[in-house]
C-alpha cells in the first residue's frame, strides 16, 4: 500500500499562509480591508468582519483562495448591503414589526444598523423593530431614529 505523499504545500505553517492571506487582503483594498479577520486552522482559511462594498466580499474570498497552502475558505464576511436587504426583509416579514408604517430606511455601517422612519413614539413600536433587527444575523447594533424624534 502506498503512503500519501506529502507536498511542500502540505507543510506550510498556518501561520505563513495567514500573513499572506492578510497581504493578499490588503493588497486589493488597504482602508476598507481593516475589518477583515483571518484564521487558519491546518490549511483551512476562515474570513470574518464586515465589509462596506459588497463587490469586495467574493475578491477577499477569491484572494484567500489563491494563497499557496490554503487547502479551503470559509467565508463569513458581512457586507453593508447585504445586511440592509436582510434587515429590511426580516422588518416586513416578520409579525412583530409588520404593523410599523411603510416608508422607513434601513442602513448600516460595518454592522451597525440604523432604522429611520416614521415610528410611533409608544417604546413597544420601537422595541419590536430593535428586535427583530437584532435576530437578523451579522447586525452587531441597532438604533432607531423617528423622524418625530
Amino acid at each position: 500500500m502506498d503512503s500519501p505523499v506529502t507536498t511542500l504545500v502540505d507543510m506550510r505553517p498556518d501561520m505563513d499562509i495567514e500573513a499572506d492571506v492578510r497581504q493578499a487582503i490588503y493588497a486589493l483594498d488597504p482602508v476598507n480591508s481593516i475589518d477583515a479577520d483571518v484564521s487558519v486552522t491546518h490549511g483551512q482559511v476562515t474570513l470574518t468582519g464586515y465589509m462596506l462594498s459588497e463587490m469586495l466580499v467574493p475578491a477577499i474570498e477569491q484572494a484567500a483562495r489563491k494563497v499557496t497552502g490554503a487547502r479551503s475558505v470559509v467565508n463569513h464576511l458581512v457586507d453593508d448591503s447585504s445586511l440592509v436587504r436582510r434587515v429590511a426583509t426580516a422588518l416586513a416579514l416578520d409579525p412583530r414589526s409588520r404593523a410599523i408604517p411603510p416608508g422607513y430606511r434601513v442602513v448600516s455601517s460595518l454592522g451597525h444598523a440604523m432604522v429611520v422612519g416614521n415610528f410611533a413614539r409608544e417604546a413597544a413600536a420601537r422595541g419590536a423593530v430593535t428586535t427583530v433587527c437584532q435576530g437578523v444575523p451579522g447586525v452587531r447594533s441597532v438604533k432607531i431614529k423617528s423622524i418625530h424624534d
